[in-house]
């Protein structure tokens, strides 16, 4: 999550920032917090999978919806053309 982050081409303070998978606080400033890996994996079995992450750069807040990119994804979107 913190290379994407990082690859948005944006300035972010990585040292300030918070990460969460579901309702798992995985990052804290910028450093692993201790957590739960069991609790972790399971956020992420979530439908949807929710990550927050929080910049501590101002007020503004927005969202994204991503889609599934797995390998079943492609293999069922690879065998016809619009």
């Amino acid at each position: 999550v913190l290379a994407a982050l990082g690859r948005a081409g944006v300035e972010v303070d990585a040292g300030r920032l918070d990460i969460h998978l579901g309702d798992v606080w995985v990052a804290e400033g910028g450093q692993a917090r201790a957590y739960d890996e069991a609790d972790a994996h399971r956020a992420m079995q979530e439908d949807p999978v929710r990550i927050r992450i929080h910049l501590h750069a101002g007020a503004a807040s927005g969202w994204m919806w991503t889609c599934d990119l797995t390998r079943g994804y492609v293999d069922i979107n690879a065998h016809y053309r619009s």
